[in-house]
């Protein structure tokens, strides 16, 4: 009965040690999906703030593209909790396309081109 009752405080004991954990690794309710529905690739995209003047730096990191057909998520690890947001796709062939005022928080993104 002694083991029994250890074994259970142990148990939530750690339980309640990876509670944290998992909330941690949580999604931002910012995180979403950039879909590429063009026939060129996309070889950067930037993601910036819609209150911002310039861009951010390419989310996509220097040896990912998004292919036709393809998407990506794209996942925020910050405080902030802004939602609207500017989104720009470079294309393989330095077309620039730009999405502007997107509610990042409740719409995915999709690119045409």
């Amino acid at each position: 009965m002694v083991r029994t009752l250890s074994r259970m405080l142990l148990s939530a004991a750690l339980l309640i040690a990876l509670i944290p954990a998992a909330h941690a690794s949580a999604a931002d309710s910012r995180d979403f999906k950039v879909y590429n529905k063009g026939d060129h690739t996309i070889v950067t995209l930037n993601v910036s703030k819609h209150s911002h003047n310039t861009w951010e730096e390419d989310v996509l990191g220097d040896d990912d593209v998004i292919a036709p057909g393809d998407a990506r998520t794209i996942r925020f690890h910050d405080d902030d909790d802004s939602c609207m947001y500017d989104v720009r796709a470079v294309y393989s062939d330095s077309t620039k396309r730009v999405i502007s005022d997107v509610n990042i928080c409740t719409d995915n993104v999709s690119f045409y081109y």
